[in-house]
């Protein structure tokens, strides 16, 4: 029988409403030699309550092993909140990949992925329900991506857990899905991350392999272009483009906050952006029945193994 998996155990899938497909809770990690830290519990409390208060339901948190997910502080925002949260095992990609991932060989980077989704995550008494964010560079896919990769395609036949990539803007995407493949995964098991600004004959071409979609960086700036504030105008026209050529069965919704600046304590749009603003403005293009497809049918699919 099909359930997602929550850091407070397996729940039926028709349970899982209001879903952000793409979410950092808490992190710490060191990103362009500067070191980027939330590990404020108080402060995520109230990040986190306006999503839910707008009736969100589910949060996806995709902050992998070495991006410094923080599991005991995932299981009690959990406990508190009465969210829903799927917690994930994997690891980004380069420069951020620890060093000891060299000298391991595929397999042996599998397990540590299967491990944390059939017996649990260290100490905090969950397992995992994601496999993800597997990461590619934005020119290639490295060695170590690649093996990181395969890995992640190893552990999802052997557990059924769904995959999720990370992508810069939909670069590599083609590439992954077809290492993923090679490791025998049906492209339907994966999520696509970061597509919601990419051009749409080359989104068209990955919708085009049945994965699913992350339009999940919804209220940033456009990628590399921190002083335009015209995003989420791009994102709904590509969007819409994506539901009139058939592939509204396929998108989920997110924003990705991965920075302490995304939070709305530091100035930033926080989690409730997506059904507070973005949400309305879909509305006035897209049915109903399909903006439900993204917010909570989809992501069912996605999360259900």
């Amino acid at each position: 029988m099909a359930r997602v998996r929550t850091v407070l155990g397996d729940v039926d899938p028709g349970d899982i409403g209001i879903t952000l497909a793409h979410e950092h809770l808490f992190f710490d990690t060191v990103r362009e030699g500067v070191q980027e830290r939330h590990l404020d519990y108080v402060v995520q409390v109230n990040e986190v309550d306006g999503f839910k208060r707008l009736g969100g339901d589910c949060i996806v948190d995709q902050t992998t092993i070495d991006l410094g997910r923080q599991p005991a502080l995932l299981r009690r925002l959990a406990e508190e909140t009465g969210l829903h949260i799927v917690g994930s095992t994997g690891y980004y990609h380069e420069p951020f990949l620890p060093d000891q991932l060299r000298e391991k060989d595929i397999d042996a980077i599998a397990e540590t992925f299967v491990r944390e989704i059939q017996e649990g995550v260290g100490s905090a008494g969950y397992r995992a329900g994601l496999i993800g964010e597997i990461g590619s560079s934005e020119i290639r896919t490295t060695a170590l991506e690649e093996k990181v990769l395969r890995a992640a395609g190893r552990a999802h036949r052997a557990t059924g857990a769904p995959i999720s990539t990370h992508t810069m803007a939909g670069a590599e995407a083609l590439h992954q899905i077809a290492v993923l493949k090679e490791e025998g995964v049906d492209p339907h098991r994966v999520l696509v991350s970061h597509l919601d600004l990419d051009h749409i004959e080359h989104l068209r071409m990955v919708a085009e392999q049945g994965v699913f979609l992350g339009f999940d960086t919804i209220g940033k700036p456009r990628y590399r272009d921190q002083y335009r504030h015209t995003g989420d105008d791009i994102r709904l026209e590509v969007l819409c483009a994506m539901v009139r050529a058939g592939y509204e069965d396929q998108i989920v919704l997110s924003h990705d906050i991965s920075r302490v600046k995304y939070l709305n304590a530091k100035g930033g749009k926080g989690y409730a952006h997506l059904l507070r603003e973005f949400v309305p403005r879909m509305r006035t293009r897209l049915s109903e029945a399909t903006v439900d497809k993204f917010l909570v049918y989809n992501p069912r699919r996605v999360l259900s193994f």
